[in-house]
């Protein structure tokens, strides 16, 4: 099972063991933030894991759409992705395709 949160403009997100309730410790998208909001999470049956969110994002004003993977050991594989210009109340969601790779749809 897989969580994302934002707390103090930041995402972060954990796992948690089904069969024994143990959380992971909890991780955080590489650089500084002070806006990541609206978190969404997926993972693969590679252990991999894509949360994806907006940034800077206020009342009735869109932001930019961000991702970053991480491998099986909650290490970021590659910088942060972005897209500028998110509609205005737009949240990702992020899924994964039978091939194991992921998809944001925003």
């Amino acid at each position: 099972v897989l969580a994302a949160w934002e707390t103090g403009g930041q995402l972060q997100w954990l796992r948690i063991d089904e069969a024994t309730s143990r959380r992971s410790n909890w991780t955080t998208p590489s650089g500084d933030a002070t806006n990541r909001r609206y978190p969404s999470i997926a993972g693969n049956p590679r252990g991999e894991v894509l949360p994806a969110w907006i940034e800077d994002a206020s009342w009735n004003k869109g932001g930019s759409l961000a991702w970053q993977r991480f491998g099986a050991e909650a290490q970021p594989t590659g910088a942060i992705g972005r897209k500028s210009d998110t509609p205005t109340w737009d949240t990702p969601a992020v899924a994964v395709r039978p091939d194991g790779s992921f998809i944001v749809i925003y």
